[in-house]
């Protein structure tokens, strides 16, 4: 059910595998769900950092799409792209070309989290829609809005007090 004051649009979920819990996954297809957005699973390689071959990106493509029939229950679109380049400019170029509504990321507590929030913090300045960072613990229940508050204090304190 569609909230009201909220436009539907496309939510970019951009992902490194990492921070992938189902909770995570089910959270962010439960938000895109409520607010009868797209949900789009984004995993970029830049082929300058990372060499890749055909199998490795078959491998990729694969496990995107089974994210993807995971959540086949939820009502609404989801898509998995496997894109290549720099993330920075991928993600706002993807941004810009489907309208995005809210890019989200995932973290899981590791090391390439610091990654992701430097990420985080550079889109925050180039792209027209927000940037939300989805903490290990969220669950698929907590798309009400103290959760999506906790995750925007979270997102604040990630990039450094912005959040657009």
């Amino acid at each position: 059910m569609a909230t009201s004051g909220c436009c539907a649009g496309t939510l970019l979920y951009v992902t490194d595998f990492a921070g992938d819990s189902q909770k995570v996954l089910e959270f962010a297809g439960e938000l895109a769900n409520r607010y009868d957005a797209r949900l789009e699973l984004l995993y970029i390689t830049d082929p300058e950092h990372t060499p890749s071959r055909p199998d490795a990106q078959m491998g990729v493509q694969y496990t995107l799409e089974a994210l993807a029939r995971s959540l086949k229950h939820l009502k609404n679109n989801t898509r998995a792209l496997l894109l290549f380049g720099n993330p920075e400019h991928v993600i706002s170029k993807r941004a810009a070309d489907t309208n995005a509504t809210l890019i989200t990321f995932p973290l899981s507590g590791s090391e390439s989290d610091r990654v992701l929030k430097r990420l985080a913090r550079r889109l925050t300045k180039k792209c027209a829609c927000p940037v939300l960072i989805f903490p290990p613990n969220v669950r698929k229940e907590d798309t009400n809005l103290l959760s999506l508050k906790r995750c925007i204090s979270f997102t604040r304190r990630a990039c450094e007090g912005r959040l657009y």
